[in-house]
């Protein structure tokens, strides 16, 4: 922490005007949330965007503490702004599929996701939602493609993620599987019980001769 107030307070000394004043606090909030100080972070960010609306930096930089937050409905909004500056921007098109991803909204999501080039990884490495979101909407076998091509062996986190989102998918696939076998068993059980002839009762010769 000592390097955050060291900058904090050279910021102080040498930013006069708001846009400066604007960078500062965005950079300082960036150095914030790197040390997961994401509280700081979050108004560092805002106060950013106060001092200057044009920063789109500390817009996005926001956006994404937007989604850290569960403030979902300000992340797309955000997202959305920002777009429109940059609609080609691989890392806010990312941001805005994961944002709808995380409303639920797995259709819109999944629309951004294609928009992407095939051979996009996000700056935290790894496809992961994109491939869950793939998954959700049917197409299992995709999802491990895309999660297989966004892959890095050099980084042990990102392959720890892999590995959960890789194996809950796989064991999904699996239960679908043996939920689809059980269910053609139990028809298969059925067909064959209804195709047996039903006995008919034997009637009483001795009750009608009377």
């Amino acid at each position: 922490m000592f390097k955050a107030k060291l900058y904090y307070q050279s910021g102080q000394a040498y930013a006069k005007t708001d846009i400066e004043k604007s960078i500062f606090f965005n950079n300082f909030g960036a150095l914030a949330n790197h040390q997961e100080n994401r509280k700081v972070a979050f108004t560092l960010f805002q106060h950013a965007v106060k001092l200057n609306p044009a920063n789109l930096t500390a817009r996005f930089n926001l956006a994404n503490l937007y989604l850290r937050y569960g403030l979902i409905d300000k992340a797309i909004s955000s997202f959305e702004y920002l777009i429109k500056f940059a609609p080609e921007d691989k890392e806010l098109i990312n941001g805005l599929a994961h944002a709808h991803y995380l409303n639920g909204d797995l259709k819109r999501a999944n629309f951004y996701f294609e928009t992407l080039p095939k051979q996009f990884v996000p700056r935290r490495g790894i496809n992961s939602t994109r491939a869950l979101v793939t998954h959700l909407l049917g197409d299992s076998q995709k999802a491990l493609t895309i999660l297989k091509e966004s892959k890095d062996e050099n980084s042990s986190k990102i392959n720890k993620e892999y590995s959960q989102v890789k194996n809950f998918i796989e064991s999904e696939i699996e239960r679908v599987k043996d939920e689809k076998e059980a269910a053609e068993k139990a028809a298969a059980e059925k067909k064959k019980t209804d195709a047996q002839p039903v006995e008919q009762p034997v009637p009483d010769v001795k009750e009608n001769n009377k």
